[in-house]
């Protein structure tokens, strides 16, 4: 039979997955622990803390009834959430699987407790960088045994572990494929970011700042006296945002935003690095780069969680997390109509309706409206919700890039009213979001 020998060679000479050495802690519900500083052993026995080892323990927690097929399960393989901790320590182990069990595994998020590498006099943010952004790595690396999305990797992180989620989703991806290593050969960076109470824009501290021996410790060049604008800029997270040119990103993780409300002081004058006002600068940022780079899906996906659990521990993280489980799904809306921007003042003002990743030099129709309802377009079965009692706004053509503007007169009579925005192209089934946009001034 040598069709069958045939076939066993070839199944012999098949590249194998690659496998972890990696601890059991429990079986029901599935807990491991690793090292994914491989040079360690998994549970850096042997090793006292100044060596370093524990630095790069993490912990990987599965839902219930899942885990690897080879430790007996049969589950598809999961999305993971990665969490990264505020501040400049570790503990000695992992120690959130009690919040991973409350929030992220009821989703059938597999979830990644790590810890990453402190930042020391001397060096800079950069030295945690490299940590975070080789576990997304190892995850990619080793995706088959753990049975894991390679695709579905998020990303949050809380104050400085916020800094971070955006740091490895938007500045230089760590891929190398000439490394020795086989884990560099996978992208860094991952598919979602949520940051909550990230500073974004070094340039809006003032002189005085909350937290300023951590500011310091982490952006040492930017955060001196008589830094320049170009300066704060690169250790800056709106700039990462808005050009990726610089990075060479190709492509921009979807991004959902926690922060408390803003105080209100300006920028330039901030005194406190988790300044709500970083909220609102990045989902501006979003747009910005949007419209750049016609990436219509990640203005789709964008959101800003305004509360008062700035930090994730509880009700504002259940929202994030709704968001991430929305992302595992197809977006209903094919293109992305950019919020205006402009007050609209005491005697009204020009609004700027802006839509992105429409159909190359095609029409599409502009609507207002207060209500939503089932969408009725012959021959277009998959265009589901639409405004009812809408008022047609006008019809423009998108350009060769899928762009088109409309100008709309706003006046004062709107100040206050939650307005229904959507826009249709008819002849392509296709359509934005429905933008509920209420002008406050």
């Amino acid at each position: 039979m040598p069709h069958v020998l045939t076939l066993m060679t070839t199944l012999l000479a098949l590249p194998q997955s690659p496998a972890p050495d990696l601890i059991v802690v429990t079986n029901e519900p599935l807990v491991l622990i690793d090292n994914y500083e491989q040079t360690f052993p998994s549970n850096c026995a042997g090793h006292s803390l100044d060596t370093g080892c524990h630095e790069t323990l993490v912990g990987i927690y599965y839902p219930s009834g899942t885990g690897p097929g080879a430790l007996g399960y049969s589950n598809p393989p999961k999305p993971v959430l990665i969490q990264l901790r505020g501040g400049n320590t570790n503990a000695q182990t992992p120690i959130q699987y009690p919040w991973f069990q409350n929030h992220v595994l009821p989703h059938g998020f597999v979830g990644v407790d790590p810890n990453f590498a402190p930042v020391s006099p001397g060096e800079d943010y950069t030295v945690s960088l490299a940590d975070v952004a080789y576990l997304v790595q190892y995850l990619r690396h080793y995706h088959a045994w753990l049975n894991i999305d390679p695709e579905r990797i998020f990303v949050f992180g809380r104050s400085f572990g916020g800094i971070m989620s955006l740091a490895v989703g938007l500045g230089d991806d760590a891929q190398d494929l000439g490394s020795p290593d086989p884990v560099h050969h996978a992208s860094s960076r991952p598919n979602c970011v949520i940051p909550f109470s990230a500073m974004a824009d070094l340039n809006c501290l003032g002189a005085q700042t909350q937290y300023s021996e951590f500011v310091s410790l982490w952006f040492p060049i930017s955060s001196a006296p008589g830094a320049t604008k170009a300066q704060k800029d690169a250790d800056s997270a709106i700039h990462w945002l808005t050009h990726p040119e610089l990075y060479g990103r190709t492509w921009t993780p979807r991004i959902c935003l926690g922060y408390a409300a803003p105080s209100g002081l300006p920028c330039g004058q901030y005194d406190d690095p988790h300044e709500g006002g970083f909220g609102k600068q990045l989902r501006d940022g979003i747009d910005e780069l949007v419209v750049k780079t016609n990436e219509a899906e990640v203005g789709l996906a964008a959101k800003l969680i305004v509360t008062g659990d700035a930090y994730g521990w509880g009700q504002a993280i259940d929202e994030a997390m709704q968001w991430a489980v929305q992302q595992l799904q197809p977006q209903a809306a094919q293109f992305y109509l950019v919020p205006p921007k402009t007050p609209i003042g005491p005697t009204g003002s020009l609004q700027t309706l802006h839509v992105v990743g429409a159909q190359p030099n095609s029409w599409v129709a502009y609507f207002a409206g207060f209500g939503t309802g089932p969408a009725f377009v012959p021959g277009c079965s998959n265009l589901q919700l639409s405004l009812v009692n809408y008022l047609g706004l006008g019809w423009q053509k998108a350009d060769a890039n899928g762009q088109a503007k409309l100008w709309v007169w706003a006046p004062p009579a709107v100040i206050d009213l939650p307005v229904g925005l959507h826009v249709l192209n008819v002849a392509h089934c296709e359509n934005s979001q429905i933008l509920q946009h209420t002008w406050l001034q």
